[in-house]
């Protein structure tokens, strides 16, 4: 019984001088002790806590730490003339913000001179450096003396490095444009599941991958200032790809070249979250203005933020399977573009055979002179660009430039593009052009569901056409009077152009420009504008619901066999279309009794099918 009370006052003690306990005390201590529910006394070490003079060199003391213990802390600043190794499965942590290494100002030697590198962690596995700061030496202002011309310059070396982990560092340069180094290099076939995550860089980069490094991820980090790319991975191995590598929930600012630059050799590669504020500050990267470029096989560009480019907010290659989506783009500049798809390779290799078609979806792009566009004449064409959102392009909302006498496929569906703002330049919301000879061309464009509403004055031409072949279905143009026009060849000769249930809104009386050789062309009547409940008459082919909610009640389905209509919410309410009741036997609009519109610019287009209706667009 003594016992036990013996243990409870034990017990209570210890848990009592925890709680007073500062963290960073327990830190620095490199110990922690604690008691257990059931009264057992526990210490459980962090580390070696390294212990000598500030601002005095500590390589060889420091790395005999290294050499002879697991896992070492500092908390002080000091000096080092050459690379740090920090053997597999052992750790370098920082007790606090006072953990700082910092070059000798003379005597340096090994990797430190050629390379920059203060810790090598080539070939290591598993190894953690956390919460340390890197200084330069006053004399390391530029690459001057580095192999290679920096090619590869980097605080932390990973060459063939895996598992490891970089984390909470701050790397304190203050390097100009184009003369600096990066904060991590990871590079070689077995560089693998790295993650380099929470630092801050300051006029330093990060390569996540080189030479065929591949499923690292790269997260969290604030680069400020990068003297090139602030992030980047180089597919440069002449057999092996950077595979599956993730770059996310980065903040980027202000960067010499390029925000995020994935080339080359590369597949697979997530870029995501990641916020991007200014690229391009070194001109002498004029051609290179771009926030993020990927032009490698397979990656992700996902619900990234991109500011400030000065050529193209994002850059990805054509046809190789890449997906642009639900990214926010805001172009600054007047000539900026905001995603460009770059058909210009003519390279071939296995990815390329397996690649689909690029997918350029879900955007919401301010600006610019251009939207989205293509160009090149290198390999098959093929892509969708589908359901993106684009507001006041100074020249064309998508511009699809077509160079290739090969089979390709244009696919432009469910866009909108919106002209709010005065201009005295002549724009379109769509555009596309080839310099193939017309009988070369074996391609395909296919212009539907997609909506151009003009509110600015100046010259509109809602889609330009200037190829042969183009079909451009159930698209919408909503004008601002005489000089709005909806489709346009802009004086060149097309055939087999073929137009099926557009909308057209007060736009030009001359609603087709050009078009002499158009087939399937059914004239798109005038829609039926409606702003409370309605039933469908058999005149009717497009019911514009203008405001309010209510209901469209489709008329008697089994009258009409094969009739087509479409319904459009125009306005802010919500439209339910309905199918009728007819002897008590409930008409189906694709098996459901109603259909929801609750969307502005939402439409349906239904065909009469026996006794009930598909949706057929």
């Amino acid at each position: 019984m003594r016992m036990c009370q013996h243990l409870n006052i034990l017990k209570e003690n210890f848990m009592s001088t925890l709680e007073t306990v500062n963290a960073d005390d327990i830190i620095e201590s490199a110990t922690r002790v604690f008691v257990t529910p059931q009264g057992k006394l526990i210490t459980e070490n962090f580390g070696y806590l390294f212990e000598a003079a500030a601002n005095t060199d500590v390589t060889t003391a420091l790395q005999t730490a290294l050499n002879n213990n697991k896992d070492v802390i500092i908390n002080n600043i000091y000096l080092i003339n050459t690379s740090i190794i920090v053997q597999s499965g052992g750790s370098l942590r920082g007790a606090s913000k006072n953990a700082v290494l910092k070059a000798t100002e003379t005597g340096r030697t090994g990797k430190l001179v050629t390379r920059a590198v203060y810790i090598d962690l080539d070939t290591q596995n598993n190894v953690t450096i956390n919460n340390i700061k890197f200084q330069p030496a006053s004399n390391m202002v530029n690459r001057t003396g580095l192999s290679n011309n920096g090619y590869s310059a980097a605080c932390i070396s990973m060459i063939g490095a895996s598992y490891c982990n970089i984390s909470d560092n701050n790397f304190d340069f203050s390097y100009g444009y184009s003369l600096g180094i990066d904060s991590c290099w990871l590079s070689g076939a077995q560089c693998l599941f790295n993650v380099v995550e929470n630092n801050y860089c300051k006029t330093t980069g990060i390569t996540y991958a080189d030479d065929a490094a591949s499923y690292n991820i790269v997260r969290g980090n604030k680069i400020i200032n990068a003297n090139e790319n602030a992030m980047g991975g180089i597919g440069n191995n002449p057999t092996l790809y950077n595979i599956g590598n993730q770059v996310t929930d980065n903040y980027i600012e202000n960067s010499g070249r390029m925000g995020i630059e994935d080339q080359q050799r590369s597949t697979g590669t997530i870029i995501a979250r990641n916020v991007i504020n200014g690229v391009g500050k070194h001109p002498p990267y004029s051609n290179s203005f771009i926030g993020i470029s990927t032009v490698g096989y397979n990656s992700m560009v996902m619900s990234n933020r991109v500011s400030g480019a000065k050529k193209d907010s994002i850059e990805v290659g054509g046809r190789r399977g890449h997906k642009v989506l639900f990214n926010d783009i805001n172009n600054d500049v007047d000539t900026v573009v905001g995603i460009i798809v770059n058909f210009t390779s003519t390279t071939t290799s296995a990815l390329e055979a397996l690649a689909f078609s690029t997918l350029i979806e879900g955007n919401r792009i301010y600006s610019g002179a251009k939207g989205i566009t293509t160009f090149g004449s290198g390999t098959v064409q093929e892509i969708t660009i589908s359901d993106n959102t684009i507001i006041d392009p100074t020249q064309t909302g998508i511009d699809t430039d077509c160079g290739t006498k090969d089979t390709g496929s244009f696919n432009v569906t469910g866009n909108k593009i919106f002209f709010y703002v005065n201009s005295a330049v002549q724009r379109a919301g769509f555009g596309h052009f080839s310099n193939v000879a017309t009988t070369l061309q074996k391609f395909h464009y296919l212009y539907e569901r997609n909506v151009v509403s003009v509110v600015g004055t100046g010259v509109v031409t809602g889609f330009r056409i200037t190829t042969d072949n183009v079909k451009c279905f159930n698209n919408s143009v909503h004008g601002n009077g005489a000089t709005t026009y909806s489709f346009s060849s802009n004086g060149a000769t097309t055939t087999g152009t073929k137009f099926l249930g557009n909308n057209i809104e007060n736009c030009n009386v001359n609603q087709y420009l050009n078009f002499p050789n158009r087939s399937e062309y059914r004239e798109n009547v005038p829609s039926t504008d409606r702003t409370g409940a309605y039933t469908t008459l058999e005149a009717d082919q497009v019911i514009n619901c203008t405001a309010n909610t209510f209901t469209v009640t489709l008329m008697n389905a089994l009258t009409v066999p094969g009739k087509e209509q479409t319904i459009i919410n125009s306005g802010t309410g919500v439209i339910t279309v309905a199918g009728q009741i007819i002897s008590t036997v409930q008409q189906n609009i694709n098996g459901a009794a109603t259909i929801q519109l609750a969307t502005q610019y939402k439409f349906i287009t239904v065909k009469a099918v026996g006794a009930n209706w598909l949706i057929i667009g």
